[in-house]
């Protein structure tokens, strides 16, 4: 059983709490995407990224975008990087002749600003669209040290729940504000995502967060805590499910994990938006 999880949990921006009401506890998600995405390499390894200067030179780093503005650091495959830096990311059946369009058109470079992307994520796969490339070293140094700033402007606890429900908050800490070349870490780009992939995002996965939202809230409620949830966002392999939430005081929502957890069956993270 894995341990809680712990980080640092970056700023997003925060959007409008949905009108609250009765809300069934039956909602059900579409079929794991998990199911359909399988990176040949430890789940557990997924999330760290590699650091920045054991890289070869030439490789194109770019800043990919998620939802409520979050973003982060990404370096694209390149020929003769082996399976080791880029592992395959197999697909289902009925994608996979799409899936291997795309990941041969993302092996020759033809991706750019606003291309939807399967990136390497926390213990999973995520999708995300390409913002920008950053062409020099110190333009990937000063954007991690960006990224470190609005963590540690945020002050606010992440927690995460285990399969058993544990949670815990972080303090929110990072260091001076400043990042050297061994301080950056990158994480992989698999491939161009594909159509049906990209209409999962649009659709299906909004869809399920919108009702992740609205049962979160309703807990909320029930057990009368002091915090305002204000948005949801699945991971695109649904192994990770992140609430947004403001409050004006600590919070101690372990039994609020452990009930999301057990409706959703995935993890559970807690992040704290600032004000």
């Amino acid at each position: 059983m894995p341990g809680p999880s712990a980080g640092t949990c970056g700023a997003a921006a925060a959007v409008p709490l949905l009108a609250s009401g009765p809300h069934s506890a039956s909602h059900t998600l579409l079929p794991n995407p998990a199911t359909t995405l399988t990176p040949n390499m430890p789940f557990a390894d997924m999330g760290k990224g590699l650091a920045y200067q054991s890289l070869p030179r030439g490789t194109r780093v770019f800043v990919v975008q998620f939802k409520g503005q979050r973003c982060d650091l990404f370096f694209a495959p390149r020929k003769g990087m082996g399976r080791r830096v880029i592992p395959t990311l197999a697909s289902a059946p009925a994608s996979q002749p799409a899936a291997a369009a795309a990941h041969k058109a993302c092996a020759r470079g033809k991706y750019g600003r606003g291309t939807h992307v399967l990136v390497e994520a926390d213990r999973g796969v995520d999708l995300g669209v390409i913002k920008e490339q950053l062409a020099t070293a110190e333009a990937v140094r000063s954007f991690s040290s960006a990224l470190t700033d609005t963590a540690a402007a945020s002050g606010g606890g992440g927690g995460g729940g285990s399969a058993g429900g544990d949670a815990e908050a972080t303090d929110g800490k990072a260091g001076d504000g400043t990042a050297s070349a061994k301080d950056v870490f990158v994480k992989r780009i698999f491939r161009v995502a594909d159509q049906q992939e990209v209409a999962d995002m649009l659709g299906n996965k909004i869809r399920d967060e919108q009702n992740a939202l609205h049962l979160c809230q309703a807990k909320v409620q029930q057990r009368k805590l002091a915090m305002r949830v204000t948005d949801a966002e699945f991971q695109f392999d649904r192994r990770k499910l992140t609430f947004y939430f403001t409050a004006s005081r600590r919070v101690d929502f372990r039994e609020l994990v452990r009930d999301l957890f057990k409706h959703f069956k995935t993890r559970i993270w807690m992040c704290q938006l600032d004000g």
